[in-house]
């Protein structure tokens, strides 16, 4: 691996730290066990809700605010891209399982 390909590799690994500490950040607290809630979608409705990972013992949950969810779909996005970038960077060259 050539040195330019390590500090690009460093600033790509810097930046998917970044965004992983912000998606953190923005995920809620369930109000019941204070564990951090996951991503969950309505069976009948089909809508995006904040649900207790430790469900059925504990029934905690949260509607997703619309902003927010757009800040999240944005930097799991970039997260996307930059993950991309890490995989050419340590195999020389773009992913044979990526068609573009």
């Amino acid at each position: 691996m050539k040195s330019n390909d390590k500090d690009d590799l460093t600033q790509h690994l810097a930046r998917k730290a970044d965004i992983e500490k912000e998606l953190y950040r923005l995920t809620p607290m369930c109000p019941y066990c204070d564990r951090k809630m996951k991503q969950c979608i309505a069976n009948r409705s089909g809508k995006p809700f904040w649900g207790c990972p430790v469900f059925p013992h504990c029934s905690g949950f949260r509607g997703m605010r619309p902003r927010g969810a757009h800040r999240r779909r944005r930097l799991r996005a970039e997260l996307a891209e930059v993950m991309r970038r890490i995989a050419e960077t340590t195999t020389g060259g773009p992913d044979p399982a990526d068609d573009t």
